[in-house]
Formats: structure tokens, C-alpha cells, sequence
């Protein structure tokens, strides 16, 4: 198996799988939680297992494990926070979570992708926020996320700027992708996702500004997208 190296145990914050009501986190600050526990998703920092329609907002979320991570809740808000230095992921909705709200928050400089979503996620609305200098990816939909949207948000200076990957019937639209290695990026058996009306800034291979890769099926549709190179010439980037 994989070789794990347990962290150092440190204090972390979890909302177990049988509370009742919700547990709101506001205008506060959250530090040096979580660790890599040998399992999992180990010791996340800060995790919900629970607490139908929380909300997260105004928050400094820094230095934990991962910054948030969340199994099978539904209803959260999470907005207006600043999302930063954590050892892996920015966000991480997880393994059913749905009809979650992600806006307006401030998601940088993060040990792997900033906003992931992964392994059944719906429902999800990933809006207006301004994602950066992540070692990863900007956002990710991944492993059956379907029926979400990426709209209106800034994302620059990462490896992908936005990724769909295994995951239908998804919205990305509206957003601004610059200074990354690839602009958006649809990967294998991916299907049914609407791709428009965003502008991708700054791309080193052209050709990887709006990237469909090899398994990608031909069911996505792409309109309206343009690339603009660093000499500010306009390429328009359709499929139809």
C-alpha cells in the first residue's frame, strides 16, 4: 500500500455524523487544526459530518489540514472567508454533499487544489471568488459531481485553472482564467457539461486554454469562450 507518515497530533474541529441542527462559524479565526492521520482524509482541521444549512462567513481559515472538509451535508453557506496556507486543500466538499453555496471567499496559497468537490457532489454553486497561488488546481469538479455551477469566479497563477474530471452536467461560465498552465480543463470520461462565456488570459500553450482530453466525451458543448494571448489578441474558443 502507499506509504503514509502520520503527522503531529494537533486539536481539530468535527461535526459528527449524529448532531442535529446546524453549527454556524462566524467572523472568526481558524488555526492549526488537523493532521494526517493515517486514513482517509485523516484529522481534517475543520470537518463536517453534519449540520444540514451551516453557515461558514466572514472567517480567516489558515494553517489547518485541510481548510474545510465536508461529508454528505447539505444546505451550507460558506462565504466572504479567507482561505489560506493550509497544508492541502482550500475547500473540500466530500462524498455526497449538496445543494452547498461557495461565494465570495478569498482561496490562496494552499498545499493542493483550492476548491474541490469530489465523489458525488450536486448541486453545488462555486460564485464569485477570487482563487489563486494554489499548488494544484484553482477548482476542481471530480469523480461524479453533476448538476453544479462555476460562475463569475477570478482564478489565476495555477497549474489548472478550472478542471471537470469524471463528473455531468455541470455549468462553467462567466469565469476569468489567467496565468496558468492550462485555462479549463475537461478530462476523461467527462459528459454533458456547458462550457461559456468565460475569458482565459495568459496561457503558455495556446492549445490548453479550453483542454479536451483524450476520453473527454463529445457530448460537452463550448461556446463563447475567448483566449487572450500576451500580445492582447482575441482567439474565440468554440467546438460548434
Amino acid at each position: 500500500g502507499q506509504s503514509v507518515n502520520i503527522g503531529t497530533p494537533r486539536p481539530y474541529i468535527v461535526v459528527e455524523d449524529d448532531a442535529s441542527g446546524t453549527t454556524d462559524i462566524t467572523n472568526s479565526e481558524l488555526a492549526y487544526l488537523g493532521y494526517e492521520a493515517g486514513y482517509g482524509a485523516g484529522r481534517t482541521g475543520l470537518r463536517y459530518e453534519a449540520g444540514d444549512n451551516s453557515i461558514i462567513k466572514g472567517n480567516e481559515i489558515h494553517n489547518l489540514y485541510f481548510g474545510l472538509y465536508t461529508r454528505g451535508v447539505g444546505g451550507m453557506i460558506i462565504e466572504n472567508n479567507h482561505i489560506h496556507d493550509n497544508i492541502h486543500y482550500g475547500l473540500d466538499p466530500h462524498t455526497g454533499t449538496h445543494s452547498m453555496t461557495i461565494r465570495n471567499n478569498t482561496v490562496h496559497d494552499n498545499g493542493s487544489t483550492g476548491v474541490i468537490c469530489s465523489l458525488d457532489c450536486y448541486n453545488i454553486s462555486i460564485e464569485n471568488n477570487k482563487i489563486y497561488d494554489n499548488t494544484k488546481s484553482g477548482i476542481m469538479f471530480s469523480r461524479n459531481m453533476f448538476d453544479s455551477i462555476a460562475r463569475n469566479n477570478i482564478v489565476s497563477n495555477e497549474d489548472n485553472g478550472i478542471v471537470i474530471s469524471e463528473s455531468h452536467n455541470n455549468e462553467v461560465y462567466n469565469n476569468i482564467v489567467s496565468d496558468s498552465g492550462t485555462g479549463i480543463d475537461i478530462d476523461e470520461d467527462s459528459f454533458d457539461n456547458v462550457v461559456y462565456n468565460n475569458t482565459i488570459i495568459n496561457i503558455p500553450e495556446p492549445s490548453e486554454a479550453l483542454y479536451l482530453r483524450d476520453g473527454a466525451s463529445q457530448q460537452n458543448i463550448l461556446y463563447s469562450n475567448v483566449l487572450i494571448n500576451e500580445s492582447g489578441q482575441e482567439i474565440s474558443l468554440d467546438n460548434n
